[in-house]
């Protein structure tokens, strides 16, 4: 009993070891429950053998070939995770499993300290993970399918995203140069990057133009070189953009804008909109988060999978949303851990709607978990209308504006 004691007082005690132990949890957790319901996802299977992870079991196994699948642009250039896999002496299914759980792990870990660079509490840090680890593309699917390299792109945008905030520009450099290995996302760091500087930092225009270039030209030299050395097979260019776009028509408009909001976000997305004047406030004031969501939501110009995309928006999306909340709680008096506990059974009921990728039980919660999150969006509105206190922008969201 004492040693069991002494543990969980080292644990409560020591923040950064809490943290782990979180991330570690909810990652566990939800491994569990995906293998539960959904297994994983088998291969060799000729269903999913268009999908992007035969090309990356395959640069794993021969990353040196001339294998069809292993010089599929853009698939080709994102060599870190498969490499990662090739060089680990188990198999490749078991290396591919390790290095999502922690990769996930890692990346909810790193998240918790930049909501705390944020300035935002423990408490508020510890819900932002808990949410984070609840969408369904960042934990769920990347166990159920964990040949990928999104759980490690995650990880270094967050890290990338922790020593902007911090200043510590070196280091952003190295895992950038890093990072861009893995997955060309974590460029949208470099304009992000520039937009600090420049209006975070008051740096003049000259100055934030040349930091930018010093600090991120080992990252672009190695995403050049890559690309250079790395002939794919493929014709992959702005014709990618086409394709796209008819993949959405052909998908449905209202099922599009569904994978673009609440389909990916659930109830985050009802706490990000909340009161969306004062959003739009902060995001003038904060340009450099503005800058991120936008250059995400970009992205989709060039990729089928929108919930997998947009996710990376998440160091912005959801430190906004968790204070939402914080906000709504004090104006309406409702206990800050009633909304939590809502917001978090929410959040799982639209994960779970995502379950089953096909025409299992799962799926037709999807239309449920839509009317409530909108519904929930309402009815906040509606509260915090009859509250009739401070403006939004002046009292919890003023942490991110630096007033």
């Amino acid at each position: 009993m004492r040693i069991k004691r002494t543990i969980i007082n080292f644990i409560m005690s020591n923040e950064r070891v809490r943290a782990l132990c979180l991330s570690i949890l909810l990652v566990s957790g939800m491994a569990l429950v995906t293998y539960s319901i959904n297994g994983v996802i088998p291969y060799p299977d000729q269903k999913y053998s268009s999908w992007d992870h035969y090309k990356y079991i395959a640069m794993a196994q021969q990353p040196f070939s001339s294998n069809q699948l292993v010089h599929q642009a853009p698939f080709c250039w994102r060599i870190l995770t498969p490499w990662l896999v090739h060089f680990l002496p188990m198999d490749f299914s078991v290396s591919f499993y390790l290095i999502t759980f922690l990769a996930l792990c890692f990346s909810g870990y790193v998240f918790y300290f930049c909501m705390r660079a944020l300035k935002l509490s423990s408490i508020i840090s510890s819900l932002g993970v808990v949410l984070f680890m609840l969408v369904y593309t960042v934990t769920s699917f990347n166990m159920w399918d964990f040949y990928l390299t999104d759980p490690i792109g995650l990880m270094f945008v967050g890290i990338s995203f922790y020593f902007l905030i911090v200043g510590k520009d070196w280091l952003l450099a190295l895992v950038m140069a890093v990072g861009i290995a893995n997955k060309e996302t974590i460029l949208i760091m470099v304009p992000v990057f520039f937009v600090y500087l420049l209006c975070r930092r008051r740096y003049s225009l000259f100055r934030s133009v040349l930091r930018t270039l010093v600090v991120m030209t080992p990252c672009l030299i190695i995403f050049l070189v890559i690309r250079l050395l790395i002939k794919p097979f493929n014709d992959y260019g702005l014709g990618q953009i086409t394709l796209t776009l008819t993949n959405y028509k052909s998908q449905g408009i209202f099922y599009a804008l569904y994978s673009f909001s609440f389909g990916t976000w659930g109830i985050i997305l009802s706490l990000f909109l909340l009161k969306p004047r004062e959003k739009f406030s902060l995001l003038i004031k904060r340009v450099d988060l503005l800058v991120l969501v936008l250059l995400i939501y970009a992205t989709l110009l060039i990729g089928n999978d929108a919930g997998r995309m947009l996710v990376y928006a998440y160091p912005v999306l959801i430190p906004i949303a968790t204070l939402s909340l914080l906000d709504f709680s004090k104006k309406t008096g409702v206990r800050f851990v009633y909304c939590s506990a809502g917001c978090i059974l929410l959040q799982i009921l639209c994960l779970m709607s995502n379950f089953d990728l096909g025409d299992g039980v799962f799926k037709h919660l999807r239309v449920v978990a839509l009317f409530i999150c909108i519904a929930a969006w309402f009815w906040a509105e509606w509260q915090l209308s009859r509250a009739n206190k401070t403006d939004l922008a002046s009292s919890t969201l003023s942490v991110l504006t630096g007033h």
